[in-house]
């Protein structure tokens, strides 16, 4: 299932991404007012008569009105890169990149759950199995089983939503409330806190993203530090307790080893004072 869901969103992102490109190059190369300021210039200037082109009041008009140009072109490069730059800093601060690589990250962190939990079963079934084997009792079952954090990709904290003001309920319908429907509310708010969850914010200025240099990839190896250390943690404490029972039987061993010489000599001394009791026969004259 998450693998599946993986390659989807994979899919998917990489058709945001492209026509997100696409969206942006076709913004950048969108006609401008340019070339039809320079064709006017030019046909105000070859509507000047060659006779006169020579006067300098006339050629500080020309001057003056490719100055104009000149000026005015500026102006609209300008505008273009702002607008251009406001596009760029729109794209770059646009959280579906960041919310899009947090639920893929929740994805992998499914698969290492679902790893963990195989792992943790396969020990259980395993220590239940041999237990039964040796022993009469099953081993205490763990209280919980170990959890891969996932990335919290709700709203923020500081943002309050306006909830509906509900009327008090009437009497009458407070004791019609079944009792199976709040234990199933209880369930639902227990199953909300069975997973760590740990906050998505990225950072907001380019420099500091700069500084963390790739942090997706660093929480996604905290989270895999996580799961590994999960299992290393659970065979050491299988390892330490099998140590103490190993260490318990020996002990019983080697108690019942010496109250077995320990009667063993005994029975010897016993047996050697009967001998020493004995009287010998009477001989017959």
């Amino acid at each position: 299932m998450s693998i599946n869901m993986l390659t989807a969103h994979g899919i998917s992102m990489q058709s945001a991404s492209l026509a997100c490109r696409e969206n942006f190059r076709q913004y950048l190369q969108k006609p401008d007012l340019k070339q039809e300021f320079v064709s006017a210039w030019q046909r105000d200037y070859n509507s000047v008569p060659d006779n006169i082109r020579e006067d300098e009041e006339t050629k500080g008009e020309l001057h003056q009105r490719l100055d104009d140009l000149r000026e005015r072109l500026w102006d609209i490069c300008d505008k273009r890169k702002e607008e251009a730059e406001q596009e760029r800093a729109g794209v770059i601060d646009d959280s579906w990149l960041d919310d899009h690589t947090a639920v893929l990250i929740n994805h992998y962190s499914a698969l290492m759950q679902i790893e963990v939990g195989h792992f943790q079963d396969s020990l259980c079934l395993l220590r239940d199995y041999y237990s039964a084997m040796c022993k009469t009792a099953f081993p205490e079952s763990t209280r919980g089983f170990s959890r891969v954090p996932l990335i919290d990709i709700t709203a923020d904290d500081h943002v309050e939503l306006e909830e509906p003001k509900i009327p008090a309920p009437v009497p009458s319908e407070r004791l019609a409330k079944s009792a199976e429907e709040k234990d199933s509310e209880m369930e639902d708010q227990k199953k909300t806190k069975l997973f760590p969850l740990v906050s998505c914010r990225s950072p907001a200025s380019e420099q500091l993203r700069q500084v963390l240099h790739h942090p997706d990839e660093k929480l996604l190896q905290e989270f895999f530090q996580t799961a590994l250390s999960a299992i290393r943690s659970m065979v050491l404490a299988e390892t330490q307790q099998r140590e103490e029972e190993e260490g318990d039987e020996e002990q019983k061993q080697m108690e019942a080893q010496r109250v077995q010489t320990s009667n063993s000599a005994t029975d010897n001394k016993k047996a050697g004072k009967k001998k020493g009791e004995e009287k010998p026969p009477l001989r017959h004259l």
